[in-house]
C-alpha cells in the first residue's frame, strides 16, 4: 500500500522528475554517430558503414582498436 496518496500533485510530480537516462543515453550516442557520418564522404560511409559506427560509438583504446563497451561517466 502507498502511503501517500496518489492524488497528491507532489506525488504526481515526483514520478515525471526522474532523470530520462536511457533518453539522454540515446541522445548521446545519435551525437557520436551523427558526427562520424557527417566526417565521411557517401561512398566511405557505405562501404565501411559498420567500423564507422562502431568506433563513433565505442571508441579507439590505446591500441587503435575498437573499445568492446562503452560506458558513461557520472
Amino acid at each position: 500500500l502507498m502511503s501517500r496518496s496518489p492524488a497528491d500533485p507532489a506525488n504526481a510530480a515526483a514520478l515525471f522528475s526522474v532523470p530520462d537516462f536511457v533518453g539522454d543515453a540515446c541522445k548521446a550516442i545519435a551525437s557520436r554517430i551523427r558526427g562520424a557520418v557527417a566526417s565521411v564522404q557517401f561512398d566511405d560511409f557505405h562501404k565501411n558503414s559498420n567500423r564507422i559506427i562502431c568506433s563513433a560509438v565505442f571508441g579507439f583504446d590505446e591500441k587503435l582498436a575498437v573499445r568492446p563497451s562503452l560506458r558513461f561517466g557520472q
